[in-house]
């Protein structure tokens, strides 16, 4: 009848349209920062400061302790970060994390949350007025994404303590310990977008996998195990 037609029509019309699209991953830029605990901060510092030559600009507090940790700057967009550690076990990864630079840290989160990715709830302001969130990867590292904002330590610092000391002008990878290969190659590959640049090993074992980030020239290798190594091992004893 064709008033049922206009009822069903009328009702139609009132119906929200489809907001279902699937977030898009913003770009991935780069490299950002490699996080470490050491056990003797000063001696740490001058190692890269005095002996590698770069500057380190300021320390950020660490939220819940009196520690400070030291940030040795590489260039503009890339630092190291020192982590005081006297207290950690000895067993325990010297890695706090690897940062990824991301254009838009709030998309990337909302992204990293549709494909199935254990995100926190907010994107927060770190220690140095950056955008920031943290997730684990397929081997329990802690994999930062940070979005530099214009106000923060990063960008206002642009142009300065880049001496002519400095032993290179930038970090080409960081390496993370992987004894998931197959789940890492997902999440880095198929979800953030990695792509697979050289794999080998020192004899007929793979041994490393390196992955580009999409939007740039850093990359992530992958130092492969069969069995969790012990930090003797990973000191030649």
């Amino acid at each position: 009848f064709p008033w049922a037609m206009l009822l069903v029509t009328a009702v139609l019309g009132l119906m929200p349209a489809s907001t279902s699209a699937a977030p898009q991953r913003p770009r991935i830029l780069g490299v950002a920062q490699a996080s470490f605990y050491v056990t003797d901060l000063a001696k740490a510092q001058a190692f890269y400061t005095d002996f590698l030559g770069f500057a380190s600009p300021f320390s950020l507090a660490q939220p819940g302790t009196s520690d400070k940790s030291v940030v040795i700057k590489l260039n503009d967009r890339q630092s190291v970060e020192l982590r005081p550690g006297s207290t950690v076990s000895p067993q325990t990864d010297r890695l706090h994390h690897v940062a990824l630079e991301v254009e838009n840290a709030e998309a990337m989160r909302i992204y990293l949350q549709s494909q199935g990715v254990a995100v926190p709830a907010t994107t927060e302001t770190n220690a140095a007025g950056n955008r920031e969130f943290s997730v684990r990867d397929p081997n329990g590292h802690r994999l930062h994404f940070v979005e530099y904002a214009p106000d923060g330590l990063t960008r206002r610092d642009a142009g300065q303590h880049l001496p002519s000391t400095r032993i290179a002008p930038r970090m080409s990878h960081a390496g993370l310990l992987v004894g998931q290969l197959a789940a890492s190659l997902r999440f880095y590959g198929e979800v953030l977008g990695c792509v697979e640049t050289w794999r080998g090993g020192a004899g007929p074992l793979l041994s490393w996998v390196n992955l580009r980030v999409p939007d740039g020239q850093d990359y992530l290798e992958f130092m492969l195990y069969d069995k969790p190594p012990t930090r003797e091992s990973l000191l030649g004893k």
